[in-house]
Parts: structure tokens; C-alpha cells; sequence
């Protein structure tokens, strides 16, 4: 019943977010008309909390919370084995009070981004990084920008109604379907809690919008978001080109997109249009294409010819 708990963010968002509309009218936490944002009458804020509220409550209670206390004392070998709901609920706690300080008193940019930096090197000291690189320093340093890069990404588009929720449903949406793939449930589970909080929250959020996110939401929906997606990029069940493992799949699960690994049987031996073969021509240089120029060649692989002749003679 517990591992059932995400599938809840949905209704608890949408009963959190009038909640929190009331009491931010009430308060006169509102954000008035202005250059930077569309909306052209006072909407209230702090909408951010309703989010979190949504997905934090069911995390909390699936998160392995024990795993992150271990990590200290476990083996080398053993770390980056932490519990993803648990880092995830950690973290975007962390940037929600960051994101909720912001909206009451407004602090500076750069010091902003100094505690974005700091929950990104929590994240990784935790053992969650992209392992893109061999070199530990140049791999923990783009995976820093890899996590603040896309919070403040998604920070910065949170200045339309419905924009920044939007986006983020439809990546948590995807995500999910992405971890179910790849048997990562735990993952899976977050990313379900995070798309249904954000869907329940643009009922209130589409336009005409009635109540604001703010930077709390933004900034917790853009770690989230990050996080999974680094998550995803060392999770064991994903092939190095992000396809799942045993499918043969590409980037996106089929064989869609050009390699410099690839091979074209077709161009090996041509077929005419009613699928008999036709018998190769004569032909010179390494693609045998610089010869004579086939017609049933593919203009794109002719352009890619045309490139590299001065390299293949």
C-alpha cells in the first residue's frame, strides 16, 4: 500500500492548492502586473507549497531514508546505491525552503546560486552523478551545471501561466515512462508523484492563471526533474546511448539517427524500386560512391560524400 502512496500527489494538489490561494489572498502574498511577467491582475502566490506538500508527503513515507545516514560508513564499492526517492526529497526540500526564503524576502541572485551549487554537490557526494567522464573532477563539475543548469532553467520560464508546470508535467510524464522501461520503481514512483502534483496544480495555473508557483515550486521542480534525469543517465538498466538495456534500442528506443558506427546494408547492395537487386556499378575511393553517383544512393549520404572526399582519396 505504501509503494501506492505517489499515485495520491494528484488529489493532494488539488486539494492543497485552494488551500494555499486562500491563505496567501488572506496574507497578501500576491504578485501584482508587471514588465517581466503576462498576467494583468493580482494573482496570489506560493503555490510552490501546495506542490511540494503533494509530492514530498507521499516520498517521505516510500523514501529509504536509512541508506543516506549509511552512506558514510558504507564501502567504496557499495556507494551510489541511495535511495533516489530519499536524495530527491532531501534535495527538493532543501531548494524549496531556498525557492520559499526568495518569495518572502528576496535574496540576491548570486547567493541563490550558491545554495543551488550546494544541494548539487549534496547530490553528488551522495553518489549520484553522470558518469559521462572518466576524470572524477570533470565529471562532477558538469554534473553541478547539469543540476543547477536545468533548476534554473525551469526557473526562468516560470513567468507564464502555466509554462513552467506545463513543461515539467509533461518531462515528469515522460520520465516515468522512461523508469517503468527501465524496472527503476523507485525512480518511477517519484517521477509519478511529481507528474501528478504538477498536473493537479495546472487546474489552478492555466490561463487565466488564479495563484503563482513563485520560486519555491521552480526551483524544487527543477532539481526534481534534474535528478531523475542524471538518475536515469547511470541507471544500470540503460545502454551508454540511453536506450534500454537488451532492446537495442537508441536514444529514444528505436535505431532512429546516425552513428559514426552505423552501417548501411541498403547502399552495400542496392534495390530498385520493385525490390529486385540491381548489381553494384564501378565505383572508387573508400565509400564507393565517388565513382558514380547512384540515384538510389540517399542524398544525404551523397552530402556526406561530398564532405569527406578530400579525407577518403
Amino acid at each position: 500500500m505504501d509503494t501506492l502512496l505517489p499515485l495520491f500527489s494528484f488529489p493532494l494538489c488539488l486539494v492543497f492548492t485552494p488551500l494555499v490561494r486562500r491563505l496567501a489572498t488572506k496574507k497578501g502574498w500576491i504578485a501584482h502586473p508587471s514588465a517581466e511577467r503576462w498576467h494583468r491582475k493580482p494573482t496570489a502566490l506560493m503555490g510552490g507549497v501546495a506542490i511540494y506538500l503533494a509530492v514530498s508527503l507521499p516520498l517521505f513515507f516510500i523514501a529509504d531514508f536509512t541508506s543516506l545516514f549509511s552512506f558514510l560508513t558504507d564501502a567504496p564499492e557499495a556507494k551510489g546505491s541511495q535511495s533516489i526517492a530519499g536524495t530527491l526529497w532531501l534535495g527538493m526540500s532543501l531548494l524549496f525552503l531556498l525557492g520559499l526564503l526568495d518569495d518572502f524576502i528576496s535574496i540576491k541572485p548570486h547567493t541563490k546560486l550558491v545554495g543551488q551549487i550546494l544541494v548539487a554537490s549534496l547530490t553528488i557526494f551522495l553518489g549520484f552523478r553522470l558518469h559521462w567522464f572518466t576524470s572524477m573532477t570533470l565529471d562532477t563539475t558538469l554534473s553541478i551545471v547539469w543540476i543547477v543548469g536545468i533548476t534554473n532553467a525551469f526557473n526562468l520560464i516560470d513567468n507564464m501561466d502555466g509554462l513552467c508546470a506545463g513543461i515539467g508535467c509533461i518531462a515528469a510524464g515522460y520520465m516515468a515512462l522512461l523508469f517503468c522501461g527501465a524496472t527503476s520503481l523507485g525512480a518511477c514512483w517519484a517521477a509519478i508523484a511529481l507528474f501528478g502534483a504538477l498536473f493537479g496544480f495546472l487546474f489552478y495555473n492555466f490561463f487565466p492563471a488564479t495563484i503563482f508557483m513563485g520560486d519555491s515550486g521552480s526551483l524544487a521542480i527543477g532539481y526534481s526533474l534534474s535528478l531523475l534525469s542524471l538518475y536515469y543517465a547511470q541507471s544500470p538498466a540503460v545502454t551508454p546511448h540511453g536506450g534500454i538495456r537488451g532492446s537495442g534500442s537508441g536514444p529514444h528506443g528505436s535505431h532512429i539517427g546516425y552513428y559514426p558506427g552505423n552501417h548501411y546494408p541498403d547502399l552495400e547492395r542496392p534495390k530498385s524500386v520493385h525490390g529486385r537487386e540491381r548489381p553494384h556499378l564501378p565505383s572508387s575511393g573508400a565509400h564507393g560512391l565517388h565513382g558514380a553517383w547512384r540515384r538510389d544512393v540517399p542524398v544525404s549520404h551523397r552530402r556526406r560524400c561530398r564532405l569527406c572526399r578530400p579525407v577518403c582519396k
